[in-house]
């Protein structure tokens, strides 16, 4: 069954900003790929993210960051942290070559716990050793350190100045964009 994704679509010609909450489901995700997409398919336009979900999904979160890196998009996007992004949320986070977290924001992470929805046709240790891979790829933190930090910690906080530190994010600010895009499950 189809999970309904809301989200209400103002654009001025020259910057486009989206408001994700909520769940990261396959609908989800690719429905915000598919309005990057076309968006960026008209030429001259950059594209905030304001993402601010608590996760879902490994898999279509997974897809979502190979279809953003292997679309070339990133000199157009930058992805703003503006309270917490937890569990699944961090890869399409991640995904983002421009990433902005505000003064006293967080992440969670953790291991993958379970594998269900379209994550059910991985098992959990496969699932964790891509969020390893994909941690590695795009932060300082490696798969090791990556899987030392899920073991020790069932749920792991980074602040503002962690993600900094770490690569997780490469700027900050005091403000975020007014979205014109909101999306909400």
């Amino acid at each position: 069954m189809k999970q309904a994704v809301n989200f209400f679509y103002f654009c001025n010609m020259s910057i486009l900003n989206i408001y994700f909450s909520g769940r990261v489901t396959e609908d989800s995700v690719n429905l915000l790929f598919d309005v990057i997409q076309e968006n960026i398919k008209k030429g001259g336009i950059d594209i905030n993210l304001i993402l601010s979900s608590s996760g879902g999904e490994v898999l279509p979160a997974t897809t979502f960051f190979y279809k953003i890196k292997n679309n070339n998009f990133n000199d157009k996007l930058t992805v703003y942290n503006p309270a917490m992004i937890g569990s699944a949320a961090t890869l399409i986070y991640l995904a983002f070559t421009k990433r902005v977290v505000l003064p006293s924001a967080l992440f969670m992470v953790h291991s993958v716990a379970t594998n269900s929805g379209k994550d059910a046709q991985y098992s959990i240790a496969l699932l964790n050793e891509m969020l390893g891979e994909i941690f590695e790829e795009t932060t300082s933190i490696t798969k090791t350190d990556y899987a030392d930090v899920i073991i020790k910690h069932p749920k792991k906080y980074y602040t503002d100045q962690d993600v900094i530190a770490k690569g997780i994010s490469n700027l900050t600010s005091a403000s975020i964009p007014k979205p014109n895009i909101y999306f909400g499950i």
